[in-house]
Formats: C-alpha cells, structure tokens, sequence
C-alpha cells in the first residue's frame, strides 16, 4: 500500500490500485484523480465446513457476532471500504439495499454462544492467508485483527501466511485442507452469478471455488432456477433469496466492499474509464506529457 502510495506522489507511476487506508485527501489536494463509488467486489472469509467444529452453525455465527467490522473498516481503511450485508456486492444486479447483515458486533452473544456449542479447549482455528495480492487490501492485518477478536472471546487461533500470491490461489482453489478452518479471498463480479460459482455445491473445490465445500440443497435450487430464468425481476429475487439463506449458515462471512480509493491516477492520465466492474480497459487510454 505505502509503495503505491509512493509510487504516485514521486511520477514513479501514473495509475495505482488498492490505495484504500491510505491519505487519498492529500493526492485529491495535489491534483490526482481519485474515484469513488461502487464496484463488485467482496473480501470475505471461507469457513471449511468439514471441519468437525466449524460445521456447527453456532459457531460460525459466534465468530460473526465477535467482529467489529465497523470499526475495522474506519481504523484500517478510513472508511473509504464500507461493510457488506451479505455475498451480494453493492454493484452487483440483485443487490438489496433494504437487506441488514444479520450479525451486529456483541462479543457477549457471541461468548455465550461458544460456551453453549461446548468446543473442545484444545481446538484451534488455523486460519489461511496471503501476505499481500492483486485487491487484497491489507490481508495480515486483517487476520491479527480477527485473531484478536476471537481471543477476546475465548477461542485460540493462528494465522499461517503464504508470501506468494499465485502460489496461494491456486492452494485456494484446492480447497480447505483438514486442519484449517478458515481462508480469505477477495473477489466479485458484475453479473449475480458469481455467488453461483463461490458458493454452489457443484462448484466445490477442488472443480470450483466454493472453497469451504458449502452444501444447501434450496440454495441449489434457487441458483439454478436464477440460471434458467430470463426475466431481470424474478432472477433478482432469487438471488436475495439465496444470499439470505447463505447469511443465515454463514458458510463465508463477508468484510468489505469498496468505495473510495480503488484506483486513483495523475490527472495526464487522458480517456480512462470506470466502469461497476473490477477490471479495466486500457486499450484508449493515454498519457498527455503536457499535462
């Protein structure tokens, strides 16, 4: 982050992604173009639901319950990532403004719940992360912010890093290994079939990317009738249908979306355009010398 930070403020670079957290106001204040808005893009968590713990929903929710994603978002990021209410991300087509994340910050709850579930003392959490990566924000420091939340609230855990980023999708891809319990990704697409692809049973590692081996039979149902479905209404209200089941087993618990800073570039920079999409073109675009 600081180095592309850097990177703009001395010419190094003219265009920079992933600039979230870091001081935007002094390069609006020094003439570089920062954009704001909505793009589809989630970083969320995966849980394995073949672990023997994780597969207790209680769990799950207790975990959801100790996070304070609010204040994560304004200390690491300055708010310029907001926090998601669910898999479908605020650029996406069936999104649901009117939809509330179900699991409010109450570390209390969330210790009863734990002592209710009876976890084994000796059960650890291994939770699997990449050092850094293509829109990963701060990846590390989002898992010690985790790791200390769950602590707080009785659960032990550790981070296990891999400092390669191909090397980490493609373990990713694969799938939860026995022994770990959790993994980040931070992905999304403009089209609601994404959520089809992350989260579908078919698409369970390692021939997709349902990561975690999620599996509900009425979520099934209701992505592949979205599949077949031609009118724009009735795809959507399958769609919110499926991502409020998903919320309600919390297979995944989703962290951020983004919203100011996702690409910031010199003011030569002439002709780019940003579309509610997480790439770009650049087949137009060029540098004015003059500028």
């Amino acid at each position: 982050l600081e180095d592309r930070y850097r990177a703009l403020l001395s010419g190094e670079a003219d265009l920079a992604y992933g600039l979230e957290g870091s001081d935007v106001d002094e390069l609006v204040r020094r003439g570089f173009v920062v954009l704001e808005g909505q793009v589809p893009y989630i970083w969320y968590f995966i849980f394995n639901m073949h672990d023997p713990v994780l597969r207790d929903m209680r769990v799950r929710h207790a975990i959801a319950y100790a996070v304070d994603r609010n204040r994560l978002s304004l200390e690491f990021f300055r708010g310029h990532t907001d926090v998601p209410s669910g898999m479908l991300p605020p650029a996406s087509p069936a999104f649901d403004p009117e939809y509330q994340f179900p699991y409010g910050y109450d570390p209390a709850r969330s210790r009863q719940i734990l002592k209710d579930a009876n976890i084994d003392p000796s059960w650890k959490l291994q939770i699997l992360t990449a050092s850094a990566g293509s829109g990963q924000l701060v990846p590390v420091q989002i898992c010690e912010y985790l790791v200390e939340s769950l602590e707080a609230v009785g659960l032990q855990c550790e981070i296990v890093r891999n400092d390669d980023w191909v090397s980490y999708c493609n373990d990713w891809r694969s799938g939860l290994p026995v022994g770990a319990g959790m993994s980040q990704m931070s992905w999304g697409m403009s089209c609601d079939i994404w959520l089809d692809q992350v989260l579908h049973s078919r698409n369970s590692s390692p021939y997709g990317f349902n990561a975690g081996y999620y599996f509900n039979a009425e979520v099934d149902r209701l992505f592949d009738s979205a599949r077949r479905t031609r009118n724009d209404d009735r795809r959507f209200q399958l769609y919110r249908q499926a991502n409020a089941l998903i919320m309600s087993d919390l297979p995944v618990l989703p962290m951020f979306t983004l919203r100011r800073g996702s690409v910031c570039y010199h003011p030569r920079v002439k002709n780019f355009r940003n579309p509610r999409q997480n790439w770009h073109s650049f087949k137009n675009v060029w540098i004015d010398d003059d500028t």
